[in-house]
């Protein structure tokens, strides 16, 4: 059984503010099964579902109980509502970045998102060297399908970024650019993981305290280096697979 409170419900709070991502929250009074709760994850509710008495998807930039309780929330602190941006090569930078029209670059999309914001890059080649900024999301298609290439420079920077993700692409810098991420200026609670880094002087390059967790990716055939890190501490580094590069 579940104990009754009078103090509200708080969401992403335990006694310290959590540091992340919350979506979708769906609260019952009734025991789902594993298979009920798979069957309908990933579907758009009514509200008026049979033992839902709490509901908030954020979906309209508000956080309204959309169950027939009508228990609406407030934003404490620094919590934000964020948007999923979409990026394709056949798209364009005039569109409004939903689905149906996607942007065309995903630097574009950084420069025109919120904290808190998704950018989805949907499967394709993106020829151009991006710059990421604080309380993001940036995720791929997936390593095999979703690719950022430069040719030179960094092509991918995090410079003095907090609370960033970057996952499921691949990071090619054709084999001249200095660095397929560079990570520098404080950079914190950021998250690099499930990418191939390839063809670069250096894969990852930590400097000037950056504090990233780098994670389940694959760095490989790069010229001098898989991972470096100068003048940092604290960078986590966890079951990461590095292909050493003969030369």
């Amino acid at each position: 059984s579940i104990a009754t409170y009078e103090s509200n419900l708080l969401i992403g709070y335990w006694g310290e503010q959590f540091v992340g991502r919350v979506d979708e929250v769906r609260l019952w009074n009734i025991a789902r099964t594993q298979t009920d709760i798979q069957t309908t994850m990933d579907n758009i509710l009514t509200g008026h579902e049979s033992g839902l008495v709490g509901y908030w998807n954020f979906d309209d930039g508000t956080v309204r109980d959309l169950s027939l309780n009508h228990n609406d929330g407030i934003l404490h602190d620094d919590a934000s509502i964020g948007y999923e941006i979409f990026v394709s090569p056949s798209g364009n930078d005039a569109n409004d970045g939903s689905k149906a029209n996607p942007f065309r670059t995903i630097q574009y999309a950084i420069d025109q998102s919120g904290r808190g914001d998704i950018i989805t890059a949907l499967p394709g080649t993106y020829e151009e060297n991006i710059t990421i900024v604080s309380d993001l999301v940036v995720q791929g298609s997936g390593v095999d399908t979703t690719i950022i290439t430069a040719s030179s420079g960094n092509v991918v920077t995090a410079n003095n970024v907090h609370n960033v993700l970057l996952s499921d692409f691949t990071i090619d810098g054709q084999g001249t650019a200095d660095r397929g991420i560079l990570c520098s200026g404080a950079t914190s609670a950021t998250e690099i993981r499930r990418n191939t880094i390839t063809n670069s002087t250096r894969g990852i390059y930590c400097t000037d305290s950056a504090e990233p967790l780098i994670e389940e990716n694959t760095i490989c055939q790069n010229i001098e280096d898989g991972i470096y890190c100068a003048e940092t501490s604290h960078v986590v580094v966890d079951r990461n697979e590095i292909k050493v590069y003969y030369h």
